[in-house]
């Protein structure tokens, strides 16, 4: 699949054509406006209860339907990474969140329908109560808490999701 930078032909200025100018930017041709490929930013959380066990959500849908996944989601519009994650997380768990903190960053290839887009995700830890209700929304399947020490990575979702999850585990043992 394309990588989604490369099909881009044409200037949305102008409508000229696009000239590479770089890995990371395309020139126009015509008008010489300046297009900066970049990441698309994305939140997700980790989310905790207080058995120290880690919530996995069953993806709904493509890319990895049916495989193991974190709460996450692209940012919509001019919203900060905190809004998005707790957007996300009451669209796909059901869950109003105030007590989680930021962990670290993570990149990766997202495939969609027609071209693979870089993404970039700031991820948190969300830690919640074992009373916690989980209602799943209408991007998972099922879901299910796991002690740490038992997740199957090969079950797991993208390869920044399985970084991510080993590097909190890691961090816990410290």
């Amino acid at each position: 699949m394309p990588l989604e930078k490369d099909v881009f032909n044409f200037c949305p200025i102008c409508g000229g054509d696009f000239k590479t100018s770089s890995d990371i930017s395309k020139k126009c041709s015509k008008c010489g406006y300046v297009y900066f490929i970049s990441a698309n930013p994305c939140a997700g959380g980790i989310v905790v209860n207080e058995s120290g066990h880690i919530l996995l959500i069953k993806r709904k849908n493509d890319p990895y339907k049916g495989i193991w996944d974190i709460p996450a989601g692209f940012v919509d519009g001019l919203e900060t990474f905190e809004e998005a994650l707790k957007r996300e997380m009451k669209e796909e768990i059901g869950i109003d969140i105030s007590n989680y903190q930021y962990f670290k960053s993570y990149s990766g290839e997202y495939e969609n329908k027609r071209a693979t887009k870089y993404y970039l995700t700031a991820m948190f830890i969300i830690q919640i109560n074992d009373e916690t209700v989980i209602n799943i929304g209408d991007d998972a399947g099922e879901y299910k808490f796991v002690d740490p020490e038992n997740i199957n990575y090969d079950e797991i979702s993208f390869e920044s999701t399985k970084q991510a999850l080993r590097d909190y585990i890691n961090s816990q043992k410290q």
